[in-house]
């Protein structure tokens, strides 16, 4: 079963897929994104709050 869209579909405007994969991961790998959505949470503003799918 698949889920969600192959990097290889991701919007030209985001860039070379493969690098965006790799920063992903790295990030991942490194917790990065869980600080970052740690940091969101702390005093979470409801009304306008969006996350970009690459950072």
């Amino acid at each position: 079963m698949r889920v969600g869209c192959p990097w290889r579909d991701l919007p030209t405007a985001f860039g070379n897929w493969n690098a965006v994969y790799k920063r992903f991961n790295d990030w991942s790998r490194k917790e990065k994104l869980m600080g970052i959505f740690n940091a969101l949470v702390v005093d979470p503003d409801l009304e306008w709050e969006f996350i970009e799918g690459v950072l």
